[in-house]
């Protein structure tokens, strides 16, 4: 949906600006492929 949002503070920033989201190293979440481990496996 090219947007980034980052949790600072207990609060959610959100951008829509992708070249200042690509500045950000963090998890990224989304659909998991199928046939992929659900987030809780090892």
């Amino acid at each position: 949906q090219e947007y980034g949002g980052f949790p600072v503070g207990g609060s959610w920033l959100v951008t829509d600006n992708q070249t200042l989201a690509m500045q950000h190293m963090g998890k990224a979440y989304g659909i998991a492929s199928t046939g992929a481990p659900p987030m809780s496996a090892p």
